[in-house]
């Protein structure tokens, strides 16, 4: 009651000592002191209460729940001058869910844009030298080495965080990016001379592929420094996008120059 707090010397002390898995803390800001340097007044006060809790194995979703209804609670209380919040593991879990599942449908709208960009990119008129497929087959790379990177980072112990959200678009930066390098030096390729397939790719990975192997091993490098951070959040981040720079580079010279080689055959068929 009021009272008993009026007569307790100290209110926090008391309340740890009663309660061993609740823990308070005070914060008096700008406080106004009498002559006997009693505190008489406060500009602002800020009380902090850390619950202490233990979960049995198989009843994590309880204990979620019950979080989450206690944190409801404390968001909807409202008092004249009285703020209050509560903060938890698995508040701002359910919080990064929720804001990852937002951006979902911003970032598909992103892929879509970027992929027809680079289809209109590749586009001619002339219909035995158009790449515009090979453009969604290289989103299709990219698309494949972000979830080798998941599965593969996720596979050695990385944890997700909020941080690892951007790694989707670093990845398309770098996948269409080293496209772009590979479909340029193959149309440098003298088109008069009358070259198989398979030695127009070559001449043209010989250039492209130097350049974009350089490439990937920069980015793959400044990555792999971060995973040496201390900052947990860098650390995971800079593993994922590590990783996923070493599955961009490998998709992109197998799997898109594939989509290439095959188009070179159509053409030479209708040849």
């Amino acid at each position: 009651s009021g009272a008993a707090i009026e007569r307790d010397g100290d209110t926090r002390a008391t309340l740890n000592a009663r309660n061993p898995d609740l823990k308070a803390a005070l914060l008096l800001m700008n406080p106004e002191v009498d002559s006997e340097r009693k505190i008489v007044g406060v500009g602002a006060w800020a009380m902090t209460f850390v619950i202490g809790y233990s979960v049995e194995e198989g009843s994590e979703s309880a204990a979620t729940a019950l979080l989450l209804k206690m944190h409801d609670i404390v968001s909807r209380f409202s008092r004249d001058s009285i703020t209050a919040s509560s903060q938890s593991p698995e508040y701002l879990d359910q919080e990064s869910d929720r804001a990852l599942s937002e951006d979902l449908f911003n970032m598909t709208l992103g892929y879509i844009a970027l992929s027809l960009f680079t289809s209109l990119s590749f586009f001619r008129r002339n219909p035995l030298h158009n790449l515009s497929f090979n453009g969604l087959i290289s989103m299709l790379s990219i698309a494949m080495a972000l979830a080798s990177a998941y599965g593969m980072a996720s596979l050695i112990g990385a944890p997700f965080s909020q941080a690892v959200a951007i790694l989707p678009f670093i990845l398309v930066g770098l996948g269409v990016d080293d496209a772009f390098v590979i479909v340029g030096e193959m149309r440098n390729v003298d088109p008069h001379l009358v070259l198989p397939v398979k030695e127009r790719i070559s001449k043209s990975l010989a250039h492209s592929g130097a350049a974009i192997l350089v490439t990937s091993l920069t980015d793959f490098c400044a990555f792999i420094s971060g995973v040496g951070s201390a900052v947990p959040a860098i650390r995971h981040a800079s593993t994922y996008a590590a990783l996923g720079a070493v599955f961009d580079f490998v998709y992109q010279v197998t799997v898109f120059v594939a989509g290439l080689v095959y188009k070179g055959r159509a053409v030479e068929a209708r040849a």
